[in-house]
Formats: structure tokens, C-alpha cells, sequence
């Protein structure tokens, strides 16, 4: 499988640690219909964090990408990228198999 990650990540992982010092809590803003729990929403999760990722420099991406070749064809995916902007160091995560 294709790697979407840098060799190093030491800036972003510092950046990072400053994120988690201003992140606050999302709010959980809605409700399940069916078993009444209540849940945060994207909107609410994107609230908590994107003012601390964009104080420290790092930049939130989602691409649809191909999926791993071990699917087979015809598939595709949704990557998550958190690049830091001043290195350039990235780190990834693949979801969302369609």
C-alpha cells in the first residue's frame, strides 16, 4: 500500500502537542434518533480544533484517493492529511473504503 506519510514528522509532531494544549472539547450538538445518545457532528468536531491547527501551522486536507490495490479495482477512499505548513511534514490516515 501507498505510504501518505513523511519519513520525519518531528515539527508537525510538535505543532501537534501545541494543538492539544488549546483544543477544546467538541460540543456534542445532536442526537441519534434511534437510540437517543447524543453525539458530536463534523461541524462540531471541526469547531473544537480547526482555530488551534491553524494557530499552529497545520493545514487539514481530505482528497478522495484510490483505494489499496488489495480491494480491487474500482474502489476509493477518503485521506486525511495534517501538513504542517512551515516543514512541510505530513501524516495520514485512510478511511472510508467506497
Amino acid at each position: 500500500m501507498e505510504t501518505y506519510c513523511s519519513d520525519s514528522i518531528t515539527e508537525l509532531a510538535k505543532s501537534l502537542l501545541k494543538v492539544q494544549t488549546q483544543m477544546a472539547p467538541a460540543t456534542k450538538d445532536a442526537v441519534n434518533p434511534f437510540i437517543k445518545n447524543k453525539y458530536a457532528t463534523l461541524n462540531s468536531v471541526m469547531e473544537a480544533c480547526r482555530d488551534a491547527l491553524l494557530a499552529c501551522g497545520i493545514w487539514l486536507t481530505q482528497l478522495p484517493v484510490p483505494a489499496p490495490v488489495e480491494l480491487g479495482s474500482g474502489h476509493i477512499a477518503l485521506l486525511t492529511k495534517l501538513t504542517h505548513a512551515e516543514s512541510g511534514q505530513c501524516q495520514s490516515s485512510l478511511t472510508g473504503v467506497l
